[in-house]
């Protein structure tokens, strides 16, 4: 059930209300970009969460959706619109907002657009819509021109682009920001739809460019259906992937289009002109700042892994500290002797890589991590998921880099409680003894594991193999094998 608080207001305008939406495909990225999309709209452009709509197609089970419902956006699932064109699905999210908001204004978004400013302020006059001319002259304008002859539109005169980079006709505009008037959407949603299911159908008019299936189709809804089309400043919809040509004193930005421009940490990318990284940098706090309370654990590694299968977990895994982990595991399983052996967050699998190890079997809820790590370890079992939903013993159970991205207090003592009851002989576990100084937007301390291995293992003997980077590692013994 969509929550909507209609606040008045005609036209569209500074003190307007109205929804603002965006679609995720079933993929990580995209949800991440929907929690960094909630993070700026509600924590620098003031937009309350009961008027965000994320429309998720497909599967829309996961941690990092979990946190938007949690905080009351409205997240709602959908068809895809077509299989022949991903892009295409943001028509079927705005033909289900149009089924029940159509009578409020609507910000119909990408979730690669955060924003620092409300973009429902802008106004638009009744009966029209405003948008972004492309970044750039894509299709160019003779195919456009074919376009528009094939489907008996009248063509519509020529705009310039932002920052001297060409023309287009009115009406292709960039598909990251959309803003509706009110009344509108269901006229402009059928005819967008109407108009991409016909495009998707004759795709060799669009030749080289048949990605850009839903903005042409949107250029030829309005053209056809008599819908004004407004210029949305530049401001509202700013990219960061096409800075060549972007003034360095460009008017600060309102709305800023990353498309991938993403560090491995999952924050934005800076851009090298002044007045965007410095909105860029106060996004980033929003992001930092929504998880440092809910860290979308399995969403992110799942984004990372795929994204970024060289860096893997991070440089913790990677060169000196792998090959220094490495030997720490061999000295454990030499004095363990174990059985088996339990990896809880056995992540791509390079830490283990080569050493002998009986009985192995490793979780993580990444799936992506656990396919690489399969690879890295044939013929031995991995499992996607957590400790709780596979509580698995072992003689040997490992667990390292793990406890400090738990975000949850509750939940970052539970994950040791099962990890000490799940290791019959001994347990090896790194966290902090103390807060780190390196602040990072995916590292927490709720209190020295030190504290929580005298709560949970009382009984054991408990000493460090090592410091290093602020983390600690202890060998946790059980006084009684069971």
């Amino acid at each position: 059930m969509l929550r909507f608080r209609r606040r008045g207001g005609r036209p569209q305008g500074p003190d307007a209300s109205g929804i603002v939406s965006c679609v995720v495909d079933d993929d990580p990225r995209l949800h991440l970009e929907a929690l960094r999309w909630y993070a700026t709209l509600t924590g620098l452009a003031g937009v309350d969460a009961a008027d965000l709509v994320v429309h998720a197609v497909g599967n829309s089970d996961s941690d990092a959706l979990d946190v938007l419902r949690a905080r009351g956006v409205s997240v709602c699932g959908i068809e895809r619109f077509d299989e022949r064109s991903p892009h295409c699905n943001k028509i079927a999210g705005a033909l289900a907002l149009a089924g029940t908001l159509d009578g409020v204004p609507a910000v119909l978004t990408d979730a690669d657009v955060v924003f620092c400013d409300d973009p429902r302020t802008v106004a638009v006059a009744a009966g029209g819509v405003a948008l972004k001319p492309v970044d750039l002259p894509n299709p160019p304008l003779e195919i456009l021109r074919a376009v528009f002859a094939a489907a008996s539109v009248a063509e519509p005169p020529t705009e310039a682009l932002d920052f001297d980079k060409g023309e287009t006709l009115r009406g292709n505009g960039n598909g990251g920001v959309y803003v509706v008037s009110a009344g509108t959407l269901g006229d402009l949603a059928a005819g967008w739809a109407l108009w991409a299911s016909w495009l998707l159908d004759r795709r060799d008019l669009l030749g080289e460019f048949p990605v850009f299936v839903d903005q042409v189709a949107m250029a030829l809804a309005v053209a056809d259906g008599g819908i004004a089309v407004e210029r949305l400043e530049a401001r509202w919809n700013t990219p960061t992937h096409e800075v060549v040509g972007i003034p360095p004193d460009t008017v600060t930005p309102s709305g800023i289009h990353c498309h991938q421009e993403v560090e491995p940490t999952g924050l934005l990318s800076r851009s090298a002109v002044p007045a965007v990284d410095a909105r860029i940098e106060a996004c980033n706090g929003a992001i930092t700042a929504l998880w440092k309370e809910a860290f979308p654990n399995h969403t992110f590694w799942e984004w990372r892994y795929r994204t970024d299968p060289v860096l893997g977990s991070g440089v913790g895994s990677r060169g000196a500290p792998l090959a220094d982990k490495r030997v720490l595991l061999e000295s454990v399983l030499v004095s363990v002797q174990p059985v088996s052996t339990l990896d809880v967050g056995s992540g791509d699998g390079e830490a283990t890589r080569g050493l002998s190890i009986p009985n192995y079997t490793g979780i993580d809820q990444s799936a992506e991590a656990v396919r690489l790590g399969s690879a890295a370890r044939p013929g031995d079992t991995f499992l996607v998921g957590t400790l709780e939903e596979h509580p698995v013993k072992a003689d040997l159970t490992v667990c390292l880099d793990v406890l400090i991205h738990q975000p949850d207090p509750d939940g970052y003592a539970d994950l040791v409680d099962r990890l000490v009851r799940s290791a019959r002989k001994a347990l090896l576990i790194s966290g902090y003894e103390e807060p780190p100084i390196h602040d990072s937007p995916m590292i927490y301390f709720h209190e020295p594991l030190s504290t929580t291995l005298a709560r949970f293992a009382p009984d054991s003997t408990r000493r460090i193999l090592r410091v290093e980077h602020e983390i600690t590692t202890w060998m946790v013994e059980s006084p009684t094998p069971s």
